[in-house]
């Protein structure tokens, strides 16, 4: 199975070298139409945020100065910027957001908007809440209620995969939240990274009026040159042979406890400049707790901005091919730039799993059959990601 997956890779990346690759004069990254840097610069990100991923795959940065080690002042002159304000509603599923054993509450997930993030620079986070109108008799006037909810937050920032418990959210005064420089966002995000949660145990409530700011604390520094990814082809393998345990934890956990399925990463960044990935899998096992045998399979992906509560389903991608051998598959996953990775980040935050079918049903060609995230079960795949270049691909943001 492997040497199979092998040789389609070598098979793909001749094809896609003859009708894509750098000597081709129909597609060509804007780069190459100039002098690419070559520099010894360092791969080593500023803070202690490791090292840079898209540096260490290549010492070719993009043309000009924004190939040398450059600053990333997002300010404008300003102390402080508004990132968050509006109502935030709750829900009441997961219905135990702390986990098995925690006790039922209401949650409320909060994501920064495109163009909002907490630049390097920042040391604090506040965040402001204020109740909403109890009009519970719509003969009286509306008026604030009397004894206010309790509520708690967490959050991730940039640096983390998990929550942090930042306590009590008062009413009426800010909550703090320090930040260290390794947890800002990177320069040339496509979306921020930090994600704020909110319970509460109190199921009347509805929805919290929230304004999140962020304050300039520190200078910015130097960061490397921006990594030029398709200097030499406009084909990269981000993930090669890759073997893969997807284990989907069904909707019992998912809708009881905030559990879905895992991931799997690519060993390279999928940033700036690919327009398309070709995903290949080679399937091996398959196995439900209940002992059904699959009928097909599909492919789930998350872009680097689905974080956090989001990472339960993907977008879903069928077979190329419409074989359905129910061994080997292959996907095209369109990339766009709103979900890229940072070129600076250490690792990639995109995530690809094979999801198993198990019935018929005509109306849902993609996922053709009975709830795939239904019931548990576990897949063991070879995971190869190939990343290519194209016209229409999108550049660098900010």
């Amino acid at each position: 199975m492997v040497a199979r997956a092998a040789v389609v890779v070598l098979a793909t990346l001749v094809l896609l070298s003859g009708c894509i690759g750098p000597k081709d004069k129909g597609v060509k990254p804007a780069a190459l139409n100039a002098a690419n840097n070559t520099t010894n610069q360092t791969a080593v990100l500023p803070d202690g945020r490791g090292e840079s991923l898209g540096n260490l795959e290549t010492n070719k940065t993009e043309n000009g100065t924004g190939g040398q080690q450059h600053k990333h002042d997002y300010w404008k002159g300003a102390e402080s910027v508004t990132i968050f304000s509006g109502d935030v509603s709750f829900f009441p599923t997961p219905l135990f957001p702390d986990g098995q054993g925690s006790q039922p509450k209401s949650v409320a997930y909060v994501k920064l908007p495109n163009t909002s993030f907490v630049f390097e620079g920042s040391d604090l986070v506040t965040l402001n809440a204020k109740q909403g109108q109890a009009c519970l008799d719509p003969t009286l006037p509306c008026a604030p209620d009397a004894a206010p909810p309790k509520l708690h937050l967490e959050y991730r920032s940039a640096a983390d995969s998990s929550w942090r418990d930042a306590g009590d959210l008062a009413f009426g005064s800010p909550t703090k939240i320090p930040v260290q420089p390794k947890e800002t966002d990177m320069p040339h995000s496509v979306l921020s990274l930090w994600v704020f949660r909110v319970t509460t145990d109190n199921p009347s409530l509805s929805s919290v009026n929230l304004t999140i700011v962020t304050h300039k604390g520190r200078e910015v520094v130097n960061w490397p040159g921006h990594p030029d990814f398709y200097a030499d082809s406009d084909v990269r393998v981000v993930a090669q042979n890759k073997h893969v345990k997807t284990h989907m934890s069904g909707a019992a956990e998912a809708e009881l406890y905030d559990q879905g399925g895992t991931w799997a990463s690519p060993d390279k960044l999928i940033s700036y400049g690919t327009g398309k990935l070709l995903v290949i899998v080679n399937v091996s096992s398959a196995v439900t707790q209940t002992g059904q045998s699959p009928t097909g399979f599909f492919l789930e992906v998350h872009n680097a901005t689905i974080i956090g509560p989001e990472v339960e389903f993907g977008d879903r991608y069928g077979d190329k091919d419409k074989k359905n051998d129910l061994k080997h598959y292959e996907f095209e996953v369109p990339v766009d730039g709103a979900g890229m990775d940072s070129p600076y980040q250490p690792a990639s935050r995109w995530g690809f799993r094979v999801m198993a079918t198990y019935a018929e049903l005509p109306d849902n060609p993609v996922a053709n059959g009975l709830c795939p995230g239904c019931f548990s079960y576990d897949i063991e795949y070879d995971l190869t990601v190939i990343a290519m270049h194209t016209k229409d691909a999108a550049g660098m943001v900010m």
